[in-house]
């Protein structure tokens, strides 16, 4: 925090942390208050080795869960997960969407059916309400 050590030259466990190691190796307590600008940049640091990390591991992770969803010994639930792995990563992730309907406004299209301003059409083929 007073400059005399830069990002960089933390490790991995420092930066997972959010502050460096005392002399003797050991993490003693946690600082009270760490500026905005040192905690911003200790994240951008974590970050960025993270991606090179992954960057450096991507092709043997694709080849391990290709790997697992073709094995006919695993189980179908194991293979299905390595085969949504790999497909996510290849053509995208489908996104979750979530779906609300206002009570209002549902309860207002069930009134106007009751009142007939809406009309229910009756299915011929049984007697049922369509």
């Amino acid at each position: 925090m007073d400059g005399t050590l830069s990002v960089e030259a933390l490790d991995d466990e420092e930066l997972a942390r959010g502050y460096p190691r005392a002399e003797d190796g050991t993490f003693r307590g946690r600082p009270s208050v760490i500026p905005t600008i040192v905690h911003q940049r200790i994240q951008r640091e974590l970050f960025s080795r993270a991606a090179e990390k992954l960057r450096a591991n991507l092709l043997d992770a694709t080849e391990t869960m290709t790997a697992i969803a073709r094995d006919t010994e695993q189980d179908a639930a194991t293979r299905m997960k390595a085969a949504q792995w790999v497909i996510e990563r290849i053509m995208g992730k489908t996104p979750d969407v979530a779906v609300t309907m206002d009570e209002k406004r549902y309860e207002r299209l069930l009134d106007r059916m009751d009142r007939g301003a809406i009309p229910i059409e009756e299915d011929e083929s049984d007697g049922r309400e369509a």
